[in-house]
């Protein structure tokens, strides 16, 4: 009995210590699994994934750069994706995954070539889950961009359309621009001039990703002079001797980049997508020996690997002039583009977001003639900017296979009269990008616009340009903090109002200055209008003689015809107009005849669902 007692009084003892020791022992799986099993993320995050290599390279910056591995992603819905590992010096690398819909996700190594298999890598896999993103905080929560089933604009993977809206400032990522405080360069941080010009409407910004030559080529303004470089002075690739020598481009420089980090990841809070272009076309890259021209592809995979995780217009190389090195350039992107398309199975970038390649005049020319399955967007770039790149969008929007467009460098205010960059006569800086911002989009530039001007270094470049008339030169070495209020460059903004206005579906525009003006002035003045000719949107220039007539609309045919004002983004005035028996519509007086303007027409039966009172409220808040 008393045996029995004691039992019966020990046992929950000895029960409690039981259950101790295996609620210890779960803590201890959990906080081994934890950061993957248990890892929540939200959708568009990026997830950092660190390894540590625990094979022997020598420190060799070659040697780890040659690391060649890849991570495949699976999740919800048999979303499957592919994604590189970069080397973040010493014997740590990272990847960077991004889960891209809400659900479970599993990552394991795949294509690795290493050293004597690696056990860094070998055998690593994990998991996470994803949960649902704030969808108003910031728009590239709606997943990456890509082309959309129309083959014309840019969408959101939600199927929220995108339109391109980007100011130029290619080396932004250097230490020209200073993260948190102004500079003596730029006289406005990063974060500052981002803020501004997100504030006047912009969404993206057009970005070299590095220049691995710039501290002996002395490129543009002189106060940028071997200032494209990390904070601290760290260039992005290696030299093969001391003292600056010859930029070996098979040894990246994994500090350089770690500065770039923070910007990129800036942008994309911000909700900014970004032209991120490899290099500039003046690099020595493609004349030097096989195994460094080869090297291209390890940098392409190393800046997929580090910034492929972001919403982004990838660029495989800034070519905005000499034709006569364009052969030698193609060479290096053919092979990059071969050995990716190895790994990822298709010619695509890891999330799918759209690749391009700046291209001297039309990508007609070339890119696309010769290596069409590594571009996804047509491009009219750094040549003739005037009229002539409307003409060029045109041509693009008429060839087949069907691809989105886009001007990503077109005329530059402020920069000065030379050759290719002429303002047309009763024209000004400002009146002349206004011109090349609504012509280029009604071309057939649909995916979007680039604002051009003498800031595109971080400070102004006009060093050599002969004013003329109508021309304005800024000072050379000016700030770019003077470009946020100049040449109406916030009317970028507007234009992207005006695009996306939902009172007509700009997906549906065909370029018709040569079908549907009576005048277009070779293509000074522009339209672009639906197949059933049911709406229409159009720009004519500042100081024109005469107005051009719409011809060959709907006969006798009442349109609503709006005016809207470029500069301030409001509609400003609405008038109900017939076509003649023959279909031609001769529009009113514009309101001031030394402003460009643009407008829109709308059939009634196209207006007709719109109430008067919701249309009003729009005309009288300029929404």
């Amino acid at each position: 009995m008393t045996s029995l007692n004691n039992f019966k009084k020990s046992a929950p003892m000895k029960t409690k210590k039981f259950a101790t020791y295996r609620l210890i022992l779960i803590l201890m799986l959990c906080s081994l699994t934890s950061s993957n099993v248990f890892a929540q993320y939200a959708v568009m995050e990026v997830v950092e994934i660190p390894f540590t290599s625990q094979a022997q390279y020598n420190d060799d910056f070659t040697a780890y750069m040659n690391v060649d591995v890849w991570i495949e992603l699976n999740g919800p819905n048999s979303k499957h994706y592919k994604i590189p590992v970069f080397w973040d010096g010493g014997k740590v690398f990272r990847a960077r995954l991004v889960a891209t819909s809400v659900g479970n996700w599993t990552w394991n190594i795949i294509n690795a070539t290493v050293k004597n298999s690696d056990l860094g890598f070998m055998n690593k896999n994990g998991s996470f889950t994803a949960t649902a993103a704030d969808l108003s905080t910031n728009p590239n929560n709606r997943g990456f961009i890509r082309v959309a089933d129309n083959n014309r604009t840019l969408q959101y993977a939600d199927g929220t359309p995108f339109f391109y809206t980007a100011d130029t400032s290619w080396s932004a990522l250097t230490k020209v621009f200073g993260y948190e405080n102004a500079n003596d360069i730029t006289e406005i941080s990063f974060q500052d001039y981002v803020s501004a010009r997100k504030g006047q409407g912009f969404n993206g910004l057009n970005v070299i990703a590095s220049f691995p030559n710039d501290t002996k080529e002395n490129l543009w303004s002189t106060d940028t002079y071997g200032q494209k470089t990390g904070p601290n002075g760290a260039t992005p690739f290696q030299f093969k001797e001391a003292g600056q020598g010859e930029v070996d481009y098979q040894n990246i420089n994994p500090t350089y980049w770690q500065s770039v980090d923070i910007k990129m990841q800036h942008l994309a809070d911000q909700g900014f997508v970004t032209l991120f272009e490899t290099v500039r076309r003046s690099e020595n890259w493609p004349f030097r020996a096989q195994d460094e021209k080869n090297a291209f592809y390890n940098y392409v995979r190393y800046l997929w690997a580090r910034y492929g995780c972001y919403n982004m217009i990838f660029s495989w190389v800034h070519h905005d002039s000499q034709g006569s090195i364009y052969p030698n350039w193609l060479e290096l992107v053919e092979h990059a583009n071969d050995e990716l398309y190895k790994k990822i199975d298709d010619y695509k970038m890891p999330y799918g977001q759209p690749r391009t390649a700046m291209t001297f005049n039309t990508s007609l020319n070339n890119w696309e003639r010769n290596i069409p399955e590594a571009i996804d967007i047509q491009n009219v770039s750094n040549a003739e900017r005037d009229e002539t790149m409307h003409e060029w969008l045109s041509d693009i929007y008429e060839n087949t296979p069907v691809k989105p467009a886009l001007n990503l460098e077109p005329f530059y205010p402020g920069w000065g009269l030379h050759s290719s960059n002429e303002i047309n006569p009763g024209l000004d800086d400002t009146t002349m990008a206004q011109m090349q911002m609504y012509g280029s989009v009604l071309s057939g530039g649909l995916a979007g616009h680039a604002w051009g001007d003498a800031w595109y270094a971080g400070a102004a470049h006009a060093t050599g340009r002969k004013q003329g008339d109508g021309g304005t030169i800024v000072p050379n070495n000016n700030p770019q903090v003077n470009a946020l209020n100049a040449f109406e460059s916030q009317a970028m903004g507007h234009l992207k109002s005006f695009i996306l206005d939902p009172g007509h579906e700009y997906h549906r525009l065909i370029p018709a200055a040569d079908t549907h003006l009576s005048d277009s002035k070779n293509w000074v003045h522009t339209l672009s209008i639906s197949d059933d000719k049911a709406f229409a949107l159009g720009f004519f220039t500042a100081n024109s003689s005469s107005i051009p007539n719409l011809i060959d609309l709907i006969p006798s045919k009442n349109y609503l015809f709006e005016w809207y004002n470029v500069t301030k983004g409001v509609w400003t005035s609405v008038n109900y107009m017939t076509t003649t028996s023959n279909g031609v519509l001769t529009p009113p007086t514009s309101p001031d005849s030394k402003k460009s303007w643009a407008y829109r027409i709308r059939s009634e039966d196209y207006v007709d669902g719109e109430t008067n009172n919701s249309f009003a409220l729009r005309i009288n808040t300029g929404g």
